[in-house]
């Protein structure tokens, strides 16, 4: 059986090939990588080891061997109490994609059986994905005499507080930064002499803006930071949740959080009327349902209402009616109540009068507010060929 060396700090490894490769596609893929010509391959001597990250410790390292080959020099197979070496075990695993170690590890950490603090839970439970911990840690702190201090929101990664409404948040600097370049240029910005700063505290949070609201926050916390405190991941089905990701992504400039926002806002069927659909997706730029909302506005028999133009603004209704009065017959405006248009696919007429030549509303590009006077000539133009 071929082994290979790797350098673990400064101590050397031999190990099965064949076992790292069954095990993680991580190593699979190193592996497959030839040398440059004239160099010794990584791994196929003492001299020249694969040297591991400076995150894997030789401790860590020892566990997650006494796993994966539980019967080699390496020592006893790991004890089902070991906690410390459980958690050894997901994190290395986690790293490397080893899957059947990963769900192996997790089955042996039970919250109530691990001799660690609600705090130190929680932040493992964050840090490695331990979603089954999140309500028990939440639940003991929630219940203990003593106030979150300084250090228990260091070790949770929740130094900074904000404010929403009136309601007070603990999240990672660090996330909010990586995420988002006006939070990240709002930390950047040195506090007045002799000032608090901003977030430090409960006494002194960060004041987001009136038009976030608590349950949008929420929302956004339950992606940004998936396996916290703040519950477990939205689900994908989640409309109203993933409008609030999209508003806040695009308020904070959260370029991934607003593309996976997007790819999970599929145009629903039975949720919100199609009025409601279309605004949204004017005010958010979900490109993807405009000609969705405006071929089902086009197709119900119903005219556009009073109140259809108070929630989409005069300018919008006067496009959704051209589009619906493009279809005729016998040259005749057709009234409600003739209309047969349940499956007409309006899609051309809706581009023609939606993304009308020097616009790219519809084409992935940003919008461009037409002039007034410019979208009233362009329903007149579609009027024009329909009516006589």
């Amino acid at each position: 059986m071929q082994a290979h060396g790797f350098q673990v700090e400064d101590r050397l490894f031999r190990l099965p090939r064949q076992s790292l490769e069954a095990q993680s596609p991580v190593f699979k893929d190193m592996f497959v990588f030839p040398p440059p010509p004239g160099v010794d391959v990584e791994g196929s001597s003492d001299e020249h080891p694969i040297v591991l990250p400076d995150v894997v410790t030789v401790e860590d390292f020892k566990r997650l061997i006494k796993v994966l080959l539980p019967t080699s020099y390496y020592g006893t197979r790991l004890p089902k109490g070991d906690h410390d070496g459980w958690i050894s075990v997901l994190k290395l695993s986690r790293m490397w994609q080893m899957e059947e170690l990963q769900r192996a590890a997790l089955n042996h950490l039970k919250y109530s059986a691990v001799r660690k603090s609600a705090v130190e839970k929680l932040a493992l439970a964050s840090e490695l994905g331990i979603e089954h911990w999140i309500m028990p840690g939440v639940n003991e702190l929630a219940q203990r005499s003593q106030p979150i201090s300084i250090e228990d929101a260091q070790i949770l990664g929740l130094e900074t507080a904000l404010k929403v409404e009136d309601c007070l948040f603990r999240v990672p600097r660090r996330t909010l930064e990586e995420q988002s370049p006006v939070f990240r240029d709002m930390f950047s910005l040195p506090p007045p002499p002799d000032v608090e700063v901003e977030g430090s505290s409960d006494e002194y949070p960060i004041v987001l803006p009136e038009p976030v609201k608590v349950d949008d926050f929420r929302r956004l916390l339950k992606v940004l930071l998936p396996t916290s405190v703040y519950g477990q991941r939205l689900p994908k089905g989640d409309h109203d949740g993933w409008i609030s990701v999209l508003k806040l992504s695009r308020m904070w400039q959260m370029e991934d959080l607003h593309t996976l926002a997007l790819r999970n806002l599929k145009y629903p069927a039975g949720w919100k009327s199609a009025v409601e659909k279309l605004a949204l997706a004017l005010e958010l730029e979900i490109k993807d349902w405009i000609i969705h909302g405006v071929n089902e506005l086009a197709r119900r028999p119903e005219p556009i209402s009073i109140e259809d133009s108070q929630i989409l603004g005069l300018e919008t209704a006067l496009k959704v009616a051209a589009v619906r009065e493009s279809l005729a017959s016998d040259g005749s405006r057709l009234v409600a109540g003739c209309r047969n248009a349940a499956h007409v696919d309006f899609t051309h007429i809706i581009k023609e009068i939606f993304d009308p030549p020097g616009t790219s509303l519809l084409s992935g590009a940003s919008n461009v507010d037409l002039p007034e006077q410019s979208v009233l000539q362009t329903i007149s133009d579609v009027y024009k060929g329909v009516v006589k």
